[in-house]
């Protein structure tokens, strides 16, 4: 309580830790569109200098690889790969780097970046039945955390048994995990590896779940989000 973060300073070290790296900084530039290949993947950007104003001069820049680090503005570029903004994130304070929760629905994005994203940031993909919810869930590399919102226990222990990932909820909030439970998950992104007070657990069976019967919708909901 009472800790602040400076997100001036914060972007600075960043800046300076990837110019060290061989990275190039550039001021006043805006990625006013993505670049895309035939299959539809994401390759590059064009940017605009907006040293000059909103017509000032562009060019393209290609990369094998584009990272979206863009903020309380990240929905807005996900947006340009063809997804569609349901809940937009915005920033809570102009003296704080806190920004409200975003939901995109990414069902009609071709080639799907297989990315952890930090943040209060959900991707929606719509399937037409429990198998291909599963079969799109196990798609992913990382696969730490899971969860089911359902009151029919059938559904659950199907989904328990063919997921994979190291943490299944059953109507509990989906993200991260609890400290009630073991880290595990033999993804990225668990650990699978002897350490911690859960160690002998989740190395012998990385596998937690977290259940409730019955749905309940929390009293208060998360600051950004209205029901």
């Amino acid at each position: 309580e009472g800790a602040s973060v400076d997100d001036a300073r914060l972007v600075l070290r960043l800046i300076r830790e990837g110019v060290s790296f061989g990275g190039v900084a550039i001021n006043y530039v805006r990625a006013a569109q993505l670049l895309f290949t035939l299959n539809g993947q994401v390759c590059g950007a064009v940017l605009r200098d907006r040293a000059q104003g909103d017509d000032g001069r562009t060019v393209e820049a290609q990369a094998r690889v584009v990272i979206n680090a863009t903020g309380s503005w990240c929905d807005d570029m996900r947006a340009k790969a063809g997804g569609k903004a349901l809940v937009e994130m915005k920033r809570l304070s102009a003296d704080r780097p806190f920004v409200s929760p975003a939901l995109i629905d990414v069902t009609n994005v071709k080639d799907r970046p297989d990315k952890e994203w930090f943040g209060p940031l959900l991707q929606l993909i719509r399937v037409k039945d429990m198998d291909a919810a599963v079969g799109e869930a196990n798609k992913t590399q990382y696969g730490l955390s899971s969860g089911i919102f359902s009151d029919s226990r059938a559904h659950y222990e199907h989904f328990l048994s063919q997921v994979r990932a190291g943490v299944v909820n059953w109507n509990r909030p989906l993200t991260g995990s609890s400290g009630n439970l073991p880290f595990g998950g033999v993804g990225l992104s668990g650990n699978h590896k002897p350490a911690a007070y859960y160690a002998a657990d989740y190395c012998a069976f990385p596998v937690a779940s977290n259940e409730a019967e019955k749905l309940v919708i929390p009293a208060a909901p998360s600051p950004g989000l209205t029901v």
